[in-house]
């Protein structure tokens, strides 16, 4: 995961464990961002979870 609105060739300073979110196998798995609530989503369709993370450190 890059920082919110970085460009060029930038290292990632995030990593997203999925399959450790989820709980398996990541298929059907979905990563959405909500920069105004500084939200981070992970929707999973076998599972029909929704995980959501405050997360302010990477958009600021």
């Amino acid at each position: 995961m890059f920082k919110y609105r970085r460009d060029g060739d930038v290292a990632p300073r995030w990593r997203i464990p999925v399959q450790q979110i989820v709980g398996g196998a990541p298929q059907n798995t979905g990563v959405a961002l909500d920069p105004i609530h500084k939200e981070l989503f992970v929707a999973n369709g076998p599972l029909n979870r929704v995980f959501t993370f405050y997360f302010p450190e990477m958009f600021d």
